[in-house]
């Protein structure tokens, strides 16, 4: 495996492919995560453990969203009404320049911030949660929407929904698999619906088949993501 020293950022060609979000009840996309891949280092988890350190993290967590801004505005008739799901790193949203550097790009195009989801990939931590909650709210102030991820992997995810207050919550993917035969992760992703549908957004992550689908409807889940409702693809084959 390459090392960082191998190679520099600039180098590592990059580009995304597209997940949908769809409405449970009405079956229309409602929009579509954005998921970096390279030509350089085809595993993404690769890429992001073979550039390891923190301000190559960071690079290329800008480089990514850039890219992706880059690409929406190509092809804004086809992301149009659409929210568009950016994963980022909580380091990054707490980037002095980031903030600034993000509304200047989003000036030069017919992208609107409250199109943009910044989806936290990475659980805050109780070290910079505070910092975060106080970042965060000026990216709200600005338009646009923040998602937490994973809610329910780890205990941080569920301190960080509690301090954050995100717009929308990604309910981690392990509660969908087989949810059509656990009584435990149908109470539960009820309960979450309970708790959080009157302060955020849910979206339940990870419906592989057509029973989980069902189970998730059922129970009131609002909107999903999953291989079931579509997998990730290169942007060209949705033309």
């Amino acid at each position: 495996m390459k090392h960082t020293s191998d190679f520099s950022l600039q180098s590592i060609k990059i580009n995304h492919y597209i997940q949908p979000i769809t409405n449970l009840t009405t079956n229309h996309v409602i929009g579509y995560e954005f998921l970096l891949r390279s030509e350089t280092i085809k595993n993404p988890e690769l890429l992001f453990q073979t550039v390891s350190h923190p301000n190559q993290l960071l690079e290329l967590d800008m480089k990514s969203i850039f890219k992706a801004i880059e690409t929406i505005n190509s092809h804004y008739t086809f992301f149009e009404n659409k929210l568009l799901f950016l994963n980022i790193f909580p380091a990054t949203l707490m980037e002095n320049s980031f903030l600034q550097g993000l509304l200047n790009i989003l000036s030069k195009t017919t992208i609107k911030t409250s199109s943009i989801v910044l989806e936290i990939n990475e659980s805050a931590n109780g070290s910079n949660i505070s910092a975060l909650k106080e970042v965060i709210c000026l990216y709200k102030k600005h338009g646009f929407i923040i998602a937490l991820d994973d809610v329910g992997k780890g205990d941080s995810t569920v301190m960080a929904l509690l301090e954050i207050e995100p717009d929308i919550v990604k309910i981690d993917k392990y509660f969908s698999i087989d949810l059509a035969n656990s009584i435990k992760k149908q109470k539960l992703i009820s309960l979450l619906i309970q708790f959080i549908d009157q302060d955020a957004t849910i979206v339940l992550e990870g419906i592989e088949t057509n029973e989980d689908l069902k189970m998730a409807k059922s129970i009131g889940v609002p909107i999903a993501q999953g291989y079931y409702l579509g997998k990730p693809l290169p942007l060209a084959s949705y033309s």
